[in-house]
């Protein structure tokens, strides 16, 4: 009978988590999605394998979805390119909330549209 040499199976590296938000930050994004509510959008949290950004369902539903796996700076990224990119200017948003989105990269979010079914 022969020896069979089996491989040592090194552990997997787990990716870091995200860094726990600062005050600083969770006020920010709760400015920015307080603003995205009053312009009449839902702000949706999920897991999974994507980017985050704008939906639109049957043409009137709108929704920012972030991803929960991204830290809370990724996470305000996107709601300020998001706030920036939609009609906010009916919408009050306090300066310091305007001077972060003039910060941002001038990178417009891909809203993705989706019709209803059909029966």
């Amino acid at each position: 009978m022969r020896k069979v040499k089996m491989k040592k199976l090194k552990p997997r590296k787990k990716k870091p988590a995200p860094k726990p938000p600062t005050p600083e930050e969770q006020q920010l994004f709760a400015e920015l999605s307080a603003a995205v509510e009053n312009m009449g959008v839902t702000v949706r949290q999920e897991k999974g394998n994507f980017r985050g950004g704008v939906c639109v369902v049957d043409g009137e539903k709108r929704f920012i979805f972030l991803n929960k796996k991204h830290s809370m700076e990724q996470q305000i990224i996107i709601l300020g390119q998001a706030v920036r990119q939609l009609d906010s200017e009916a919408v009050y948003l306090s300066p310091r909330v305007r001077e972060f989105i003039e910060t941002l990269p001038d990178e417009p979010l891909e809203i993705i549209e989706v019709a209803p079914r059909e029966s």
